[in-house]
């Protein structure tokens, strides 16, 4: 014979099998599993039928078959529920611990290090091929040598020595320029030219930025000269001379004739051995050009 037990959710009577009291079961109406009441009372048989028979013919049999099913059912359902949670909530990723790790400034110091040799390196070699390339294209120039009558002149560089060859007049390159190589006749000779901002500069030290012209002359021992250099217009060119043995030593300099009222330059000179001696007809002031005379007579 069969129990009835009521369900606490909807309030359905539910027909349970004999025996079923303090077990669970569900209601076929909405779905809620309930423990069966010990003392559910027993159904009148003038009393209309439940509304719902929870078990099947096969589990009012086997009553403790059925209470078994039904808690695997729950136990299921619990677990499909813990599943849809699980699904429900965002997964978190495990959180990584930072890796510790030394630091990077050695190597940025030593990428930069090693940058700044390459460029050392790259930059000299680029500087030694480019002075290799131009010596290599510069012209080889072999020394002019001047002869004259078959006799070698001196060098570029050094003024032409004492019975050295040349024509008078015209010029032999020196060390300090164009020199112009003078011959006394008769006694004298005279030469009318004019400086110019094209000349070379007086190698004296002492006269920065004077123009120049150069004349090597011979002159013998025990015999005086007198050399002038004579201005147009000492307001435009102020004559100064200068006078040197091949050698490079100065002899005499002259700047007026009577400073104050003649500014023209003389030089009264006597060899102290027989050679070739250079004359520096410039200026006193720097950066003046303008016509000048220059006369060299021996005195009797």
């Amino acid at each position: 014979m069969a129990d009835t037990s009521t369900c606490p959710g909807c309030a359905t009577p539910v027909r349970v099998p004999e025996g079923m009291a303090g077990k669970r079961a569900r209601c076929p109406k909405c779905q809620m599993i309930f423990t069966v009441t010990a003392d559910a009372p027993a159904v009148a048989s003038a009393a209309p039928p439940p509304q719902f028979d929870l078990f099947s013919e096969r589990d009012r049999a086997e009553p403790a078959k059925a209470s078994k099913r039904l808690d695997d059912e729950e136990n299921d359902r619990g677990r499909r529920r813990d599943r849809e949670r699980d699904d429900d909530e965002p997964r978190r990723r495990p959180s990584r611990k930072p890796q510790s790790g030394g630091s990077a400034l050695p190597w940025v110091l030593g990428i930069l290090g090693v940058s700044f040799l390459l460029i050392v390196i790259c930059g000299g070699g680029a500087i030694a091929v480019a002075i290799i390339g131009f010596r290599e294209r510069e012209p080889h120039r072999d020394p002019v040598v001047l002869k004259k009558d078959g006799i070698a002149m001196p060098p570029v560089g050094v003024p032409p020595g004492p019975g050295a060859g040349g024509v008078p007049g015209q010029p032999v390159q020196a060390r300090f320029g164009p020199i112009t190589k003078l011959q006394l006749n008769n006694g004298v000779v005279q030469v009318t030219s004019q400086l110019t901002f094209q000349d070379p500069f007086d190698p004296d030290p002492d006269a920065q930025g004077h123009r120049a012209k150069f004349y090597q002359i011979e002159l013998q021992q025990g015999r005086r000269y007198q050399i002038d250099m004579t201005s147009p217009n000492v307001r435009v060119l102020d004559p100064f001379l200068r006078i040197e043995d091949v050698n490079g030593m100065e002899h005499a300099k002259n700047d007026d004739i009577n400073p104050g009222v003649d500014l023209n330059s003389r030089i009264i000179f006597s060899p102290p051995a027989t050679g070739a001696y250079v004359i520096f007809a410039t200026t006193f002031d720097a950066n003046h050009v303008g016509q000048f005379t220059l006369t060299i007579r021996e005195l009797k």
